[in-house]
């Protein structure tokens, strides 16, 4: 306690201690232990007001070795978080406003994946540069050389209301990179509500899987959703099963078809993932009992899918489409044509052993339940 019990009347003295201590720690580039001495003794009472039960600033022993060294006290920030916010005003409103080159000196210092609070001051930084009032300000900060590093995590963090278009195409080319469209692959697959994320979300990410070649594909979904152990990640094509398996498989009733679109798109597209020899896997196992309880929908995906541009995608579709589950619903003449075109236009054995499987169907019987709805009739 610093016996200053009851806090000063006006708040410019308050203001006054935090820009000094502020200021030290943007001098120095070194955000901890500010000397206490820096702040002049008229500021002093404000001071103590601060200090009192330590909710803003907090008074601690002089960092030394020596046990009976004499030096001054530090003074430090309670929360790691506010400090880091109350310098990015400092810097916009303060810094900025005044001297934009000082301002660009201050945080072209350290790149902010090797200073925590560096990182933290270009957050709420890239936080303010979405506010309309900020145009000129976003501009510049857009100007940055590490604006993209900041940008691919902080996107995702901000309000919708304040995303625009051009975010989406951003994102879109991002994906066409190698560790960057994982990444970013990782964060559209959560975002699977458009009505909360209109436009950063997993429609987008399904968009751009659809145009992708195979070796796009294997990179932003294979090697993105792959099941990595003792992780804790929890974005992988395991955890979206076991989320769908509780939410959906085992509640029926909770989503609505129109709800699960997304969701299904996403299931299908991820059958490859963590998949073994004979083409099984987590979503494979999980689209089996979707198909029972919602063949025409599950089954108009499927086909949906084969339009998609990876090749190394479709053996999947093929084979679960030739599924027992599946069956009484797939043979339609349109679907038939095409495994023949497929068959005959294709190299890769994999493809070919599912397509001859789905064509193969005709000449096997049948025994299980009744011939349910064909599609597309």
């Amino acid at each position: 306690m610093t016996g200053k019990v009851r806090p000063v009347g006006a708040q410019a003295p308050l203001f006054a201690v935090l820009e000094v201590v502020l200021k030290g720690m943007l001098d120095t580039w070194h955000f901890s232990d500010v000397p206490a001495s820096l702040v002049p003794e008229e500021l002093h009472e404000a001071l103590y007001a601060l200090l009192d039960e330590e909710l803003i600033l907090r008074r601690d022993a002089p960092q030394t070795d020596a046990v009976f060294a004499s030096g001054s006290e530090t003074i430090n920030f309670t929360f790691d978080e506010f400090r880091d916010f109350l310098l990015s005003e400092y810097l916009l409103n303060r810094v900025y406003s005044d001297n934009p080159e000082l301002f660009s000196q201050y945080v072209s210092k350290t790149d902010p994946a090797d200073n925590p609070v560096a990182e933290g001051i270009k957050r709420f930084l890239f936080y303010a540069a979405r506010q309309p009032e900020r145009e000129q300000f976003r501009a510049f900060y857009r100007s940055q050389s590490w604006y993209r590093e900041v940008y691919d995590t902080e996107i995702f963090n901000i309000d919708s209301a304040l995303l625009e278009p051009a975010d989406r195409e951003i994102v879109a080319a991002g994906l066409t990179e190698e560790e960057r469209g994982r990444d970013l692959a990782r964060r559209l697959a959560v975002r699977w509500r458009s009505d909360r994320h209109p436009i950063l979300n997993l429609e987008l990410l399904l968009s751009f899987v659809a145009g992708a070649d195979d070796e796009t594909f294997h990179r932003v979904v294979v090697e993105a959703f792959r099941t990595r152990p003792y992780s804790g990640d929890r974005v992988s094509a395991a955890d979206f099963v076991e989320f769908l398996k509780r939410n959906v498989v085992e509640k029926p009733d909770q989503f609505p078809e129109h709800s699960t679109e997304q969701l299904f798109r996403f299931l299908i597209v991820l059958l490859p993932v963590d998949s073994n020899a004979i083409l099984d896997s987590g979503a494979d196992a999980v689209l089996r009992p979707l198909l029972l309880r919602r063949p025409t929908q599950i089954l108009r995906l499927l086909v949906e899918s084969l339009d998609y541009r990876a090749t190394r995608h479709r053996p999947y579709v093929w084979r679960a489409l030739s599924s027992l589950e599946a069956r009484p619903h797939v043979m339609t003449m349109d679907l038939w044509a095409r495994a023949i075109r497929e068959r005959d236009g294709t190299q890769d054995p994999v493809l070919l052993t599912e397509v001859n499987r789905f064509i193969d169907l005709e000449s096997r019987p049948y025994v299980g339940g009744v011939d349910g709805p064909v599609l597309g009739t």
